[in-house]
């Protein structure tokens, strides 16, 4: 996971609720007492929607943050969009071509020719024309023995997805710092099954000396729970099953 944020939104004093239902799990991520960068990872049947104060985003795979996860990778979460406010993951800047060409014409590695250097100066020229034209300019003059690669990317990344990436990494340090405790949850989330229901329980799934463990917190007599968690949990417990005879961790 990134050291450095990617942009300087500070989500230190966010808050992370987890809510699950059957094929959903939500991550709210939001400061109390404000929508103020307010966001919502929603994972549903192998896709993740973001919704919130940061746009509307949808990736076409499921990404649930973890203590233990490796953060937001930019490219390849890029590469998994579908559908958003925007549908661009970064915009063309005039600003941006004008640094780029510059800096390539003071860069010393480049090894540049005469020709290599008049083409870099007139395509600062078209800078403010607009992504297309810029474009078309750029790949109608290009020197002879240069391709594509030679003309700079003029692109910044999209400041609202940016902040998305930085609250999901946020996310996963929260989870990393606050690990989830076994034991009772001091609610009934489907009611009360009897009068022997202690309410609910959170259930860790893990692995020890080449076992698969089951930690509750608690000393319990049974657990009761709905076919779509009962097959949840069997999930759970064959990907552990099988990161344990792999002789790793999933």
């Amino acid at each position: 996971m990134r050291e450095k944020p990617r942009t300087d939104v500070d989500f230190s004093k966010h808050v992370l609720t987890v809510t699950e239902h059957p094929d959903i799990k939500i991550f709210d991520f939001r400061k109390p007492g404000t929508s103020h960068y307010a966001v919502t990872f929603i994972n549903a049947r192998g896709i993740l929607a973001v919704t919130g104060d940061l746009g509307n985003w949808i990736f076409c795979r499921e990404f649930h943050p973890s203590a233990k996860g490796e953060g937001v990778s930019d490219g390849y979460w890029a590469e998994k969009l579908r559908m958003s406010s925007t549908q661009q993951s970064s915009e063309y800047s005039a600003e941006e071509a004008e640094r780029q060409i510059k800096e390539k014409l003071k860069d010393e590695d480049e090894e540049l020719d005469d020709k290599d250097k008049e083409y870099l100066k007139e395509l600062l020229e078209h800078t403010g024309d607009g992504e297309e034209r810029f474009q078309v300019w750029a790949y109608d003059n290009l020197p002879e023995g240069r391709d594509f690669e030679f003309i700079p990317g003029c692109k910044v990344g999209n400041p609202q997805l940016s902040c998305v990436f930085d609250a999901f990494d946020a996310m996963c340090r929260c989870m990393a710092a606050n690990p989830p405790a076994p034991g009772p949850t001091g609610d009934f989330p489907e009611g009360k099954l009897n009068a022997q229901d202690e309410g609910g329980l959170q259930m860790l799934v893990g692995q020890q000396q080449g076992k698969v463990v089951l930690a509750f917190g608690k000393s319990i007599k049974w657990i009761g729970m709905g076919p779509d968690q009962a097959r949840d949990l069997g999930k759970m417990l064959i990907s552990r099953a099988d990161a344990v005879s792999r002789g790793g961790r999933d």
